[in-house]
């Protein structure tokens, strides 16, 4: 099994077929699987000065169709938000 150069742990394959919905070129999917790379998880951990999303305007685009973020993780996240007071009520949802 070929590894991916970003993560080493899918394949390339794998990977299309957990983030790539139906009617997606492959030549696209594949441009997106290449820009995948490692993250940095300590700054999971680090105390956080300021919260940017408190201080930026949001705008939260809902996927219906997303399969790293279901939907139904999405709208508490967006609930929190406009409970906090920094958010302009601006939701679209994508339905294809």
């Amino acid at each position: 099994m070929q590894t991916s150069s970003a993560l080493n742990i899918l394949s390339k394959e794998e990977l299309k077929a957990l983030m790539v919905g139906p009617g997606i070129d492959d030549a696209d999917a594949d441009a997106l699987i290449s820009t995948l790379t490692r993250w940095n998880g300590d700054a999971m951990f680090q105390p956080l000065e300021r919260c940017a999303w408190k201080e930026i305007p949001v705008t939260y685009i809902q996927m219906t169709k997303d399969m790293a973020m279901p939907l139904m993780f999405q709208k508490p996240m967006v609930e929190k938000v406009r409970a906090e007071g920094s958010y302009r009520d601006c939701i679209v949802e994508f339905r294809s």
